[in-house]
Formats: C-alpha cells, sequence, structure tokens
C-alpha cells in the first residue's frame, strides 16, 4: 500500500486576508441589519400614511 494524499494540501492564507476577509463579513451583516431598519421604518410610515388617506380615496370612487 502506498500513502496517496486524497488532494493537494490546503494554501496557508495570510493573517492579512484572513481579517479582511472576516472583517468585510461582519461589516456587510451589520450594514445589512442597519439598511433592513431603516427601510422598514419608512415603509412603516409609508402604510400608515395609506391607511389614513384610504377612506378619502375610497369616497371620491
Amino acid at each position: 500500500m502506498s500513502s496517496v494524499e486524497a488532494g493537494p494540501r490546503p494554501v496557508q492564507v495570510s493573517p492579512l486576508i484572513r481579517f479582511s476577509r472576516w472583517s468585510f463579513l461582519l461589516v456587510g451583516v451589520l450594514y445589512g441589519s442597519y439598511r433592513q431598519v431603516k427601510l422598514s421604518k419608512k415603509e412603516n410610515a409609508r402604510r400608515e400614511q395609506e391607511l389614513r388617506e384610504k377612506p378619502i380615496r375610497d369616497a371620491d370612487l
């Protein structure tokens, strides 16, 4: 029996690159969360405005 490797050895990634990847991932998740909250507030305000105006629009029709 010969000892044959299943695949090539893993490449050693620079700690700077590894840190950058994780940092960008974390920043992206935080930005996405911030953006979701901001857009949700805007959408809720728009829905409330539509609910206030709905009786007026229905009366006009």
